[in-house]
């Protein structure tokens, strides 16, 4: 073990600068874990996205086959939630 006496400034400063360091990095990870885990979960706005959609589509700015490929998508978000909804309540009796 190093004493500190034995330690000159410049290796203090050293040691110092690389533990700021990591722990800036871990910081940033836990950041980046919990913004990934957060847009993971955002709800999905089944009656706005579905009105905008459709709009669009009546607007002329969107072709048939756009929009039907995006109320699939949509439609399947739903679906799936809803799937894992009731496995949660199923789950839980």
């Amino acid at each position: 073990m190093v004493m500190l006496a034995e330690v000159s400034t410049d290796e203090l400063l050293q040691y110092t600068g690389i533990m700021m360091g990591v722990m800036v990095l871990v910081l940033v990870a836990f950041y980046w874990a919990k913004r990934m885990k957060r847009s993971s979960e955002q709800e999905v706005q089944l009656d706005f996205t579905l009105h905008d959609l459709r709009k669009l589509h009546a607007d002329g700015h969107m072709t048939d086959a756009e929009f039907n490929a995006a109320k699939a998508k949509i439609l399947g978000r739903v679906a799936e939630k809803k799937a894992q909804e009731a496995k949660k309540t199923q789950d839980g009796q």
